[in-house]
């Protein structure tokens, strides 16, 4: 089981962003667009303390993908435009 993306500029040639190995997993988990706005992310929510790379709040100028497990974890894969690979900015536990 993964979460590809596929880019339409890119020749169709999906990115792998997350693989896993529990089939089981796929009724937990789901996905959804996120749209632009101003986020408190994880850490930013006080479940941990921020690290270097991780920001408080999440400013999406463009939607992200919004990948959860139920009454659970969930994070945002977010495409960074400097690097042109997607970040994962965890937004709760």
């Amino acid at each position: 089981m993964g979460l590809f993306v596929t880019f339409a500029s890119r020749k169709n040639i999906p990115a792998l962003l997350l693989e896993a190995t529990d089939k089981k997993e796929i009724r937990s988990m789901g996905i959804k667009a996120a749209k632009p706005d101003r986020y408190k992310t994880a850490c930013g929510k006080g479940y941990w303390d921020c690290k270097k790379e991780e920001p408080e709040i999440l400013n999406l100028k463009q939607p992200a993908i919004d990948f959860f497990t139920y009454e659970s974890a969930n994070s945002y894969f977010v495409w960074d435009k400097n690097t042109e690979t997607f970040k994962r900015v965890w937004m709760s536990d």
